[in-house]
């Protein structure tokens, strides 16, 4: 049992999760700032994971909070190298830098995709063991905005990494 009830960390959760979203959703201008609230996002999912009874959304929760974070932190390096190089944590100043450092660019495309759960690892994808749970606790808005999160965040992924690898910038022109 947890100190605060179950109905109370749902609906917690899908406010954090709608708002963690909407703020990402805006915040396209800096890729720091979009991993950050992509992250809360993924904080949102625990929560929606430990808001379920039984153990299904409590393991859900932890596989969560422990791929997504290693995941997420392997994405803050990456950019912080580039920006490095860059100068900049903007899409535009990073655009094409993959061409010029492959290695790191790669990097921050698996942490990406492997924080949605597209991973050439063979760790499960935690989020459709929290969806399975909060759809046996009986409520439908969850799951649907759940759904929702996951979408714009894939949509915001394949465009972060877009920029990095095939952005036309100044290191596109490089190579």
């Amino acid at each position: 049992s947890y100190p605060v009830s179950s109905n109370t960390l749902l609906i917690l959760g899908c406010v954090l999760l709608l708002f963690s979203v909407w703020k990402a959703l805006g915040a396209r201008q800096s890729l720091t700032a979009l991993l950050g609230w992509m992250s809360l996002a993924d904080i949102a999912f625990v929560a929606l994971g430990f808001a379920c009874d039984g153990a299904g959304g409590g393991t859900a929760a932890v596989l969560l909070l422990s791929y997504n974070g290693i995941a997420r932190l392997l994405a803050w390096f990456c950019l912080n190298r580039l920006r490095g190089i860059t100068g900049s944590y903007a899409p535009a100043d990073m655009a094409g830098i993959g061409r010029s450092a492959p290695v790191t660019a790669a990097l921050y495309a698996f942490s990406m995709f492997a924080a949605l759960g597209i991973s050439p690892l063979l760790t499960p994808d935690a989020k459709p063991f929290a969806l399975h749970a909060v759809l046996a606790s009986g409520l439908l808005v969850a799951p649907m905005l759940m759904e929702f999160a996951n979408a714009a965040m894939a949509a915001l992924t394949v465009l972060a990494v877009h920029a990095v690898w095939l952005g036309n910038g100044r290191y596109a022109a490089d190579n």
